[in-house]
């Protein structure tokens, strides 16, 4: 389990590292100064004692005494391990080597000067400390002391109790971080498992968007939002594939059919080239709806090229009124134009052109029989303005602020072949242009397109 806490946790250490950290800069700090007290303590402890056995051996008649004469009273060393008098160049030590947990030569190692508390010396029954301390009494009469520290062996017990609570405390952050880390995923985990099950089973049931933290509900009610709208997608690409599927059928029989005419001539050349011609037109018909698929394709990835130059927008507009004169003559309907002249903008005219033919197409295709389109221009000092209303079916409440959308075709549309790629690609390439597009429309009274372009980009 300690391997698999670990790594689980490597996922998110700050979920461990950070309570973990803590504990050691605890333990750290306690321990600091734990030592630091113990070692006063140690300090203050023999300078009383090495301040004690100077007054009671009125060490002050050495000065006039040579060490020699000096009879050395070991009872009056108490506690103490040992006592050096330093006379000039002459040394007396004073120590009961039966008290001593380590050997008198030892103490030859160290020097009569020192003042160290917890020296560290190896003895029989382990590590002792042995704290030392200098007294001057005059220029050539001097004092040492020393003193095993019966603090040290605390210290010690201490800082093994420290490590071991310290590792202990590691291995439960371990497992707390682990059991969190396990407990924040099994939800998770089990929306994942639901969202497998529901994809195996014929439909998907939503997720509860209540009963769980804040958090998860909004991720169900946001899964739940994707899976609906990818549902939605998908029931709207499989129309539109049959819609595409419909409007390649037809020339492509067209062309087979045309192709077969033209071999059962024979030798007969006029028919022969007819036959050809008419494989052309269907050809070119092809093309045309795999164009308009790939533009729409370019569009949406934002990788469309534009070739932006100064182009009089009311000639493009009358060229597309002239190419859908006969669709407009089909369907009974008056084309209406108020355009302004000199009307100038930095475009890309052949992207332009396809908007213009698209908006009309609509205005045609869903327009009422025998009623009017009415295409407007005009411009202020930065924008042209461009509108196309006519007097058809309009557009529900509903559908308005989905007609943008790839793909998609509104119920009363569907009867109207069509791909439903038009208005996305309007809108893409106004954009492209740095323009917007709007709609106004009102259900059996018609629609109006208004095209808004900065003059130059």
């Amino acid at each position: 389990m300690f391997f698999a806490a670990t790594r689980e946790l490597r996922r998110s250490p700050w979920a461990t590292l950070l309570p973990l950290l803590c504990g050691v800069l605890f333990v750290a700090i306690n321990l600091t100064n734990t030592d630091s007290r113990l070692r006063q303590d140690d300090r203050q402890r023999l300078n009383h004692l090495l301040q004690n056995y100077i007054e009671e051996t009125a060490i002050d008649r050495l000065r006039t005494k040579p060490l020699q004469i000096l009879i050395p009273n070991l009872e009056r060393l108490g506690p103490l391990a040992f006592i050096r008098i330093i006379h000039g160049k002459k040394q007396l030590l004073i120590a009961h080597e039966k008290h001593l947990p380590f050997p008198l030569s030892d103490l030859s190692n160290i020097h009569h000067r020192e003042n160290s508390i917890w020296r560290i010396i190896a003895s029989k029954k382990g590590e002792v400390a042995l704290n030392t301390m200098t007294r001057e009494i005059d220029g050539e009469l001097s004092l040492q002391a020393g003193m095993i520290s019966s603090n040290y062996p605390l210290y010690q017990g201490l800082r093994q109790n420290a490590l071991t609570g310290l590792s202990l405390y590691t291995f439960l952050c371990l497992l707390c971080g682990y059991i969190v880390q396990r407990s924040s995923q099994a939800a998770i985990l089990n929306t994942c498992k639901k969202i497998g099950t529901g994809n195996r089973a014929k439909g998907f049931s939503p997720l509860p968007e209540r009963g769980h933290s804040e958090a998860m509900n909004q991720l169900h009610r946001k899964i739940n939002q994707l899976v609906e709208h990818n549902s939605r997608l998908m029931s709207e690409l499989q129309g539109s594939l049959d819609n595409v599927a419909h409007d390649l059928r037809t020339p492509i029989a067209r062309l087979r059919s045309t192709a077969e005419y033209g071999l059962q001539g024979g030798n007969d050349l006029p028919r022969l080239q007819d036959a050809l011609a008419n494989c052309l037109e269907e050809s070119e018909q092809i093309s045309a709806i795999l164009r308009i698929m790939m533009s729409v394709a370019e569009a949406e990835s934002g990788t469309m090229r534009l070739e932006p130059c100064k182009t009089d927008l009311e000639q493009g507009l009358l060229e597309a009124i002239d190419l859908y004169a006969y669709s407009a003559e089909e369907k009974q309907i008056e084309v209406r134009q108020s355009l302004n002249k000199m009307v100038y903008a930095e475009v890309d005219p052949i992207r332009i052109r396809q908007v213009w033919a698209n908006l009309l197409d609509n205005a045609l295709k869903y327009g009422k029989v025998g009623g009017q389109v009415n295409i407007e221009l005009w411009q202020d000092e930065d924008y042209a303005f461009i509108s196309f209303r006519d007097n058809g079916m309009g557009i529900s409440q509903t559908e308005r602020d989905r007609i943008w959308e790839r793909l998609y075709r509104g119920d009363r549309s569907r009867t109207e072949k069509g791909l439903g790629l038009g208005l996305n690609y309007v809108k893409a390439v106004t954009e492209a242009h740095g323009g917007q597009i709007e709609v106004q429309s009102e259900l059996h009274r018609g629609s109006c397109f208004t095209v808004k372009l900065p003059k130059n980009i």
